[in-house]
């Protein structure tokens, strides 16, 4: 049995950080599954959800806390949400509180994945055919496999001592 979500964490509902983080909890482990049924995961892979996860969730954690700190009584926290705002105004600032509010600045480093600034991170939406893109591929919400390479050198390209059948 495998169940995901956000039960494990408390946080401020405002922003959607937990919907998103739940989302990612689930969707984390289920393609190392996949590819643990299918003979080509890594050894440790489906091991590597808790030092993944763990990080973002305590992120998100103390991104609500800080959120709902801003909440207290404008006579506290004015001169703070004064200096927020105007450091909101810088474009890095802002690009790194759409990331935290957001969850999709999440990047998981991958050192037996080929070497590209996109290995690790979401998805961009990109055109794949004349009426097709990435995203209108994902709009149904349905499961999506894109395989860019033939399944020989897919195949090749398992651990060691891997076989389709183990």
């Amino acid at each position: 049995m495998l169940l995901a979500g956000d039960a494990a964490r408390i946080h401020f509902a405002s922003g959607a950080q937990g919907l998103n983080t739940g989302i990612q909890d689930a969707v984390n482990p289920l393609w190392k599954l996949a590819a643990e049924v299918n003979g080509c995961a890594r050894p440790g892979l489906l091991a590597s959800y808790h030092t993944e996860r763990h990080p973002v969730g305590r992120r998100v954690c103390t991104f609500s806390q800080a959120q709902v700190a801003l909440y207290h009584p404008l006579d506290r926290v004015g001169p703070l949400r004064e200096l927020l705002g105007g450091l909101l105004q810088l474009e890095d600032v802002s690009r790194h509180m759409l990331g935290l509010a957001t969850g999709v600045d999440i990047h998981y480093p991958m050192p037996f994945a080929a070497d590209h600034s996109l290995v690790g991170r979401h998805i961009p939406d990109a055109t794949l055919s004349d009426a097709l893109t990435v995203f209108s591929m994902l709009r149904e919400g349905r499961g999506v496999c894109s395989i860019s390479r033939p399944m020989a050198a897919f195949r090749q390209a398992r651990p060691p001592g891997r076989t389709a059948s183990t």
